[in-house]
């Protein structure tokens, strides 16, 4: 790469087309992974034990200069007793992204335990958003109808899944999911369409 092909690379202000944010977003999932865990062991707060962690995959198109174009964005959930409000991974996440200046979500990582769900009564492999949550981020300004969910159950731990009602095999351990397609699986319409 020639010195003026890299500087054209680095400059903020150079256009970024949904395929490079794809392929960035591949490169960082694992790291997204490991993220969401960290937050969800390290912030998440629920009376019963219910913890959920969430890193998203941000873009920022204002950005001074190109290493500030691209973030790992955290949440975790809240719910310290019964009748507290519940606060979910992906609204902090998602507050998260606005506080800080981010206009695009690439992708993000939800990692908790499955359970089923209160609106759709679907039990999924992994923990899918809840229908608060994805209304919120069928309707956000940062994500996009292909922009990529992945839902993942917590690393392992020795005697962890025992009882568990489904086959802990690699396929119910993550799942890979368009917003569009997460929402079609709740029967709920995608708000743009």
């Amino acid at each position: 790469m020639s010195l003026a092909q890299l500087e054209r690379y680095l400059d903020p202000g150079r256009s970024i087309n949904w395929r490079e944010h794809r392929w960035r977003f591949q490169n960082v999932r694992d790291d997204l992974y490991w993220e969401a865990v960290r937050v969800r062991e390290t912030e998440a707060t629920n009376y019963r034990g219910f913890l959920v962690g969430c890193a998203a995959y941000v873009f920022n198109a204002r950005a001074r200069t190109f290493f500030e174009r691209w973030r790992i964005v955290t949440g975790a959930n809240s719910k310290d007793s019964k009748d507290a409000p519940k606060i979910c991974a992906e609204r902090r996440m998602h507050e998260e992204v606005e506080r800080t200046g981010g206009t695009l979500i690439i992708g993000m990582v939800i990692v908790g335990e499955p359970q089923l769900d209160d609106h759709s009564q679907i039990l999924c492999p992994t923990l899918h958003p809840c229908h608060v949550c994805r209304q919120m981020l069928s309707t956000s300004p940062f994500l996009r109808p292909d922009s990529t969910i992945l839902t993942a159950r917590p690393p392992f731990k020795k005697g962890r899944y025992s009882g568990t009602p489904l086959a802990v095999t690699p396929d119910h351990w993550l799942e890979e999911h368009s917003m569009r397609e997460v929402l079609s699986k709740h029967r709920e319409p995608y708000p743009y369409l």
